[in-house]
């Protein structure tokens, strides 16, 4: 059997890394931030300060932050996307049971259409 391709492949480190820095919001969506210091996970454009590169995990997808134990951001609120709130739930075909009692659910991107 073939393993999975990824939905979504992430931008090479340096790159994200470049693009949260800069608060550069054309990676909205395209990755996700996570600090660990905190356990909140934000956009790249997030006008939050800026945590040290060392402290940060990338994410694909806002579920995948929030699988990792991360909460969403109160300032950037991740899980609004162009004005619709996402709901995680919805989207991925979960329960909130399976979010908060740790439930398997499907990777990849989430469908933001």
């Amino acid at each position: 059997m073939e393993t999975p391709q990824p939905l979504h492949s992430l931008p090479p480190t340096s790159e994200m890394e470049q693009a949260y820095l800069n608060r550069d919001a054309t990676y909205d969506g395209v990755f996700f931030l996570g600090v660990r210091t905190t356990g909140v996970f934000c956009r790249p454009s997030c006008p939050a300060r800026k945590p040290l590169p060392q402290n940060v995990d990338y994410f694909a997808a806002p579920l995948d932050a929030i699988m990792a134990g991360y909460r969403p951001c109160k300032r950037c609120e991740p899980l609004n996307v162009q004005g619709a709130l996402l709901n995680v739930n919805e989207k991925r075909g979960a329960s909130r049971e399976n979010l908060t009692l740790g439930g398997s659910l499907p990777h990849g991107r989430a469908d933001l259409s």
